[in-house]
């Protein structure tokens, strides 16, 4: 029988809730976090650079601002999610081979909430 890898993980939460300590775990257990992650002063966030600085692009494409652990903004998402038929996916499909290349991966990034389904149609929701 062959063992079957952990699917990957994705961490949807606006911030401030302990996804961080969540994350942390996971990346001990061996889910890939990124090649770079956002470290606070105090604690590392475990959230891939790459990934955080793509969700902010769009957010800026969008023009959302960046308000996002406070409130729920389903206007922001309505803004966001029309940009998958209007961005040019290279840099995020790139950042989505990069991460299958290290599977299991991990992603989390308080912007995410906001973005995923721009994500939607480049992530492989089997895994």
């Amino acid at each position: 029988m062959v063992a079957r890898r952990p699917d990957n993980v994705i961490i949807l939460t606006g911030g401030l809730t302990g996804s961080s300590a969540l994350a942390g775990l996971l990346s001990a257990a061996g889910f890939w976090s990124g090649e770079g992650t956002f470290r606070k002063r105090d604690y590392n966030t475990y959230e891939n650079s790459e990934l955080i600085r793509l969700n902010r692009q769009l957010m800026q494409r969008a023009g959302t601002g960046e308000e996002y652990t406070m409130g729920f903004l389903p206007q922001a998402i309505d803004r966001v999610a029309p940009l998958a038929a209007a961005e040019d996916p290279r840099e995020y499909r790139a950042l989505v081979a990069e991460c299958d290349s290290h599977a299991p991966w991990l992603w989390k990034d308080p912007r995410l909430w906001l973005t995923i389904r721009f994500w939607a149609g480049l992530l492989d929701w089997s895994r």
